[in-house]
């Protein structure tokens, strides 16, 4: 059976009343005779405290939701990981859960957290390529009235705290360094563009064509999901269009569009060079290695805790902040010099 406050004022000899002030650092006067007393008890029988009784006491349940678009994406495993550290080390437990890119599922998810009493969430999609849905989950945060706090993508128009990477300079570094390297015939692979930082990475695409006199050409834009699937389907139609060098939204999307070049029998970077956002585990696993620009993960995750435990412990007062980090280009292998 799980031990009591009244099982550890047994063991010390003192009343319950005093082990909960001790246990809870109360100012009251206790001796350190007695605390220590009621301390080591409380250690030899691994007293650990009933979470709901707290919950119950201080209207907090020292826990934060965490919603994901696609978990098995690396970029947003990454982000799980890095922000579960980041909140344990704040004493906060995270519930994550994935919602496959699906407005239902993340307005459930929402509501699911509320009912359950999270202190805060973190939200990593509150866009979709449907302004009736985006518009729909905007509704839905404002009814539940919890601190959120989003990460990766933002709804322009909301006034949500948010922590971003400058996705224009992510998107105009990756270009940037094919056409460094002689490429002037440059494909797109892009996830939805209806998404925030799909449209900005895309900016930064175009800015870079602009600074080399080059004429932005729709026909090379490659349009799918942020997947494997998109990348593999990408290959056909882009070699059709005589490109010599790819630039992949996602470490995710290169990934397939390596297969997709080796299902032709082709290879990276002698038939085509590829340069990607993200920089996760993928860009080192694939061969050759994968050219990418680093979004700076543990930070995001850092800020964004931060920032949602901020919220959560000025009682929702503090003022909302968009964050912008820095993206960095890693470059590896994966592009051919042809100047």
């Amino acid at each position: 059976m799980r031990t009591t406050i009244k099982d550890v004022a047994r063991e010390a000899g003192v009343s319950p009343a005093t082990v909960s002030l001790v246990l809870n650092n109360s100012s009251l006067p206790i001796s350190s005779e007695t605390k220590n007393r009621v301390l080591q008890a409380a250690n030899r029988l691994n007293y650990r405290p009933n979470m709901l009784a707290v919950s119950l006491a201080t209207k907090r349940s020292s826990s934060i939701g965490l919603i994901l678009p696609d978990v098995g994406n690396p970029f947003f495993s990454s982000i799980s990981k890095h922000i579960q550290q980041a909140a344990m080390k704040n004493n906060y437990a995270v519930v994550a859960c994935s919602t496959d890119d699906d407005c239902t599922s993340t307005c459930n998810y929402l509501r699911f957290f509320s009912d359950r009493g999270v202190d805060g969430i973190i939200l990593t999609q509150s866009d979709f390529q449907s302004e009736e849905e985006t518009a729909t989950l905007l509704s839905v945060i404002e009814d539940i009235q919890i601190p959120i706090v989003l990460i990766d993508r933002v709804y322009e128009t909301s006034h949500l705290p948010a922590v971003l990477v400058d996705q224009e300079k992510a998107g105009y570094l990756a270009t940037q360094d094919l056409l460094e390297a002689g490429h002037r015939r440059i494909g797109c692979v892009t996830g939805p563009l209806g998404i925030y930082g799909t449209r900005k990475r895309l900016e930064g695409y175009q800015k870079a064509l602009s600074e080399y006199d080059l004429q932005y050409d729709p026909s090379l834009i490659f349009e799918g999901k942020y997947d494997i699937q998109t990348g593999i389907a990408s290959v056909p139609y882009l070699l059709g269009k005589k490109v010599t060098g790819v630039f992949c939204f996602a470490d995710y999307i290169a990934t397939g569009l390596y297969q997709g070049i080796r299902n032709l029998g082709r290879k990276i970077p002698e038939d085509l060079s590829v340069v990607s956002i993200d920089d996760t585990i993928l860009a080192e696993a694939v061969q050759p290695s994968l050219t990418s620009v680093a979004q700076p993960i543990e930070a995001i995750a850092a800020a964004a805790v931060e920032t949602l435990i901020q919220i959560i412990n000025s009682g929702g007062k503090s003022s909302p902040k968009i964050q912008t980090l820095e993206p960095a280009l890693k470059v590896r292998a994966s592009v051919k010099n042809i100047t």
